[in-house]
C-alpha cells in the first residue's frame, strides 16, 4: 500500500504559505559559512519540503549584505543575530538569495537563521521520489535527496559548497514507520508518535562527496520487490 509522507506539525504547513520572494541585487562575499544547521520534512502529498536552517557565518569585513544560492525555494522568518532583516531578494534566474541588513555586520562570528519551503521533483536531482512495484502489483514510492555539487542548494539554500565549504548538520523527518538509510552516520533519532526525526553526525563532506538519503516503505518490502530508478 502506498504510503505518503504528510506534516508532521502546523508550524510546517504555515511555511508552506508564510514565504514570499522579491528582484535581485550584486553579489558580494563578505560574510561566509562556517556551519549549517538545517532540519527539513519532506512532504510527498504536495511535493514540497519544509525547512528551518541556522548558517554560523564569519565577516572578514564590515558588510550589510549577504548573498547565497538556493533553487525553487521560498524563503521567509529571516533573522540575523536574532534581528529581523531589512529585505529579502530572491532572483530566480541567478539563484542568488540576497539579505539587506539594517545595518553592517561587524567583524567576527554572526547567525544567520530563516525557514524554508523547497520543491521535490521526480527528476533525480536535489529530493525526488521514484516509484517501485511488487510482483503482487503493489506500487508505491520512496524518498531519495543527493547532495552532491548543485543539487545540494535543491535541498536547502545555502552557500555553494565548492566555493564556500562548511560542515553541515542535517536531520529529517520521516514517518515512524519507514525504513530510511543514508551515507551519513547517525547522531541520534528522536519519535513522536506517527513521525521520527533522524539527526545526522556533522558532515564537512557536502563539499567533495556524493552524499545521499533514502527513505519510504520500499525497504519494508520483500526481496521479491523491484526498483525502478
Amino acid at each position: 500500500m502506498l504510503t505518503k509522507l504528510i506534516m508532521c506539525s502546523a508550524i510546517a504547513a504555515t511555511l508552506f504559505s508564510g514565504c514570499a520572494a522579491a528582484d535581485s541585487v550584486t553579489p558580494n562575499g563578505a560574510i561566509t559559512p562556517t556551519n549549517y544547521i538545517v532540519a527539513i520534512t519532506p512532504d510527498i502529498d504536495t511535493m514540497r519540503i519544509a525547512g528551518t536552517e541556522t548558517i554560523e557565518l564569519n565577516a572578514s569585513k564590515a558588510s550589510d549584505q549577504i548573498q547565497f544560492n538556493y533553487t525553487n525555494q521560498k524563503i521567509c522568518r529571516v533573522r540575523f543575530d536574532s534581528e529581523p532583516v531589512q529585505t529579502v531578494t530572491l532572483d530566480p534566474t541567478t539563484h542568488l538569495a540576497t539579505i539587506k541588513l539594517r545595518a553592517p555586520a561587524k567583524l567576527g562570528k554572526h547567525h544567520l537563521s530563516f525557514a524554508f519551503v523547497g520543491t521535490i521533483t521526480h527528476d533525480m536531482h536535489g529530493m525526488f521520489v521514484q516509484p517501485y512495484g511488487e510482483r503482487n502489483s503493489v506500487q508505491g514510492e520512496y524518498l531519495t535527496a543527493t547532495f552532491e555539487g548543485s543539487d545540494t542548494q535543491k535541498v536547502f539554500p545555502g552557500f555553494d559548497q565548492a566555493t564556500f565549504p562548511a560542515p553541515v548538520q542535517l536531520s529529517i523527518t520521516v514517518p515512524s514507520d519507514w525504513a530510511a538509510w543514508a551515507s551519513l552516520p547517525i547522531d541520534h533519532k528522536e519519535v513522536h508518535g506517527e513521525f521520527t526525526t533522524i539527526a545526522y553526525k556533522s558532515s564537512a563532506d557536502f563539499a567533495n562527496n556524493a552524499l545521499e538519503f533514502s527513505g519510504g516503505s520500499l525497504m519494508k518490502s520483500s526481496i521479491n520487490m523491484t526498483a525502478k530508478n
